[in-house]
């Protein structure tokens, strides 16, 4: 994490800079281990095509302990899933922005929105 401060005339703003990664995962039971090392380097990662039942959507969070979870299943968990699963989605973030970062609820399976705080004014 980077930290800037830049002096405008009439206030001086703290410019927090943060690294952002979105993938298409294809399943994160298959490529988490391989991929753990490339995702850590992230502060804010989203991902599709979690492919994880609304019952395991805890997986994500103990793989990464040190992110919050935020997912979604696509998948109906009332019924037995024939074929390769689909759909998810999750967004992580590093627990160090958890004050920052707002988990907004909507009613749809494949949109899921996080609101994130990141100016602060210093008078």
């Amino acid at each position: 994490m980077e930290l800037h401060g830049k002096f405008l005339p009439w206030k001086r703003i703290s410019i927090m800079m943060i690294s952002i990664m979105s993938w298409n995962i294809k399943s994160t039971k298959r490529v988490h281990e391989l991929a753990r090392d490339y995702l850590v380097g992230h502060d804010l990662i989203c991902l599709q095509e979690t492919w994880l039942h609304k019952f395991e959507n805890d997986v994500l969070q103990k793989k990464f302990p040190e992110y919050r979870v935020f997912g979604k299943s696509s998948m109906n968990s009332d019924t037995h899933c024939k074929g390769r699963p689909y759909g998810g989605i999750a967004i992580m973030w590093k627990n160090i922005y958890n004050d920052y970062v707002e988990c907004i609820e909507t009613s749809f399976h494949n949109i899921q929105i996080v609101k994130i705080r990141t100016l602060q004014t210093v008078q």
